[in-house]
């Protein structure tokens, strides 16, 4: 039953409230109005869990084990939904005032609403058909992680795009078997994008990497092989990306008419221990100003590097 102490922290109006007992010591952050609202609690020690406006008490517990959007679920032990159970579907959203998930599933793409204790995480969260991957794509926030198991993945549209935020889209397959993980379309970024991150890896692209003018934070591409059956089109294009470092790194970058073109000043594209290969004409056209180190360029129709 220790007293509550108040002293003043980096920021004036946010003051730190300590409390201590023989067991642990609690450190909370606040402004004094919340430290009026939970004081009482922190002498009584029992004190769960309050947000600072007026929403209630939330366990830390179902905080710390929040699944975020995209992860792959299996609904289970219904009461008054039993027709719902065993049903598959993506979280696309946690409604916190009910403390429930949207899920949507994957038999009918409506979403609906269930609690924590009703949902089981399948197979690690991996996504495992294109239905689910434009879900999970059209739900991510930004920071999301995309898991992909095994498989090929191809759209209607010939075409998968990156939401115009920064994500993570990997494969589950270990770097040894890249070609177990396909994406068999073109792949293309949001013109405008930005976000911390964009990552791709230990992934397989078959029709195509069109990097749009973006403002990513960083574009990391690793351990991945971009093929394109087509010689007309260009294999990877990468546009502006606002000054940010653009990073291929063990990849190989096979067929197109050039394999990898760039025409923006104000991106830092790095190529490194890659291989280019297989091309119809120039295996880079860029301007000048990128790097490539421990690379190979082999077996293209015209130049292996022709600058701007």
């Amino acid at each position: 039953q220790g007293a509550l102490h108040l002293e003043r922290g980096g920021d004036p109006s946010l003051p730190i409230g300590t409390k201590y007992s023989h067991e642990l010591m609690i450190e909370i952050y606040g402004t004094p109005n919340y430290f009026s609202k939970i004081e009482s609690l922190l002498l009584s020690n029992s004190l769960l869990g309050m947000s600072q406006d007026n929403s209630p008490p939330l366990d830390p517990l179902s905080q710390d084990t929040l699944l975020p959007n995209g992860t792959k679920v299996t609904i289970t032990n219904l009461v008054k939904r039993e027709d719902l159970n065993g049903k598959i579907g993506l979280i696309v959203k946690f409604v916190k005032a009910k403390n429930r998930y949207g899920v949507r599933l994957q038999t009918d793409g409506s979403v609906v609403a269930v609690v924590r204790d009703n949902l089981n995480v399948v197979n690690g969260g991996e996504i495992t058909s294109v239905r689910e991957l434009e879900y999970a794509l059209a739900a991510c926030q930004e920071g999301s992680e995309i898991l992909l198991g095994p498989g090929r993945f191809r759209p209607d549209s010939g075409v998968i795009t990156i939401p115009g935020r920064g994500v993570v889209l990997k494969s589950s397959a270990p770097i040894s078997r890249i070609k177990e993980t396909v994406l068999d379309c073109t792949l293309k970024t949001t013109r405008g994008a930005n976000g911390k991150s964009f990552q791709l890896q230990n992934i397989m692209v078959t029709g195509g990497f069109e990097i749009e003018d973006n403002s990513y934070g960083e574009i990391s591409i690793t351990h991945c092989h971009l093929q394109c059956n087509d010689p007309r089109r260009d294999n990877v294009d990468v546009g502006s990306c606002s000054g940010a470092r653009c990073t291929f790194l063990n990849c190989t970058i096979e067929g197109g008419s050039d394999g990898l073109t760039h025409s923006s000043h104000t991106t830092n594209l790095e190529i490194v221990s890659s291989t280019i290969r297989n091309v119809e004409s120039r295996g880079i056209y860029a301007n000048d100003s990128f790097l490539i180190k421990d690379s190979v360029i082999k077996n293209c129709g015209s130049y292996g590097i022709k600058c701007r």
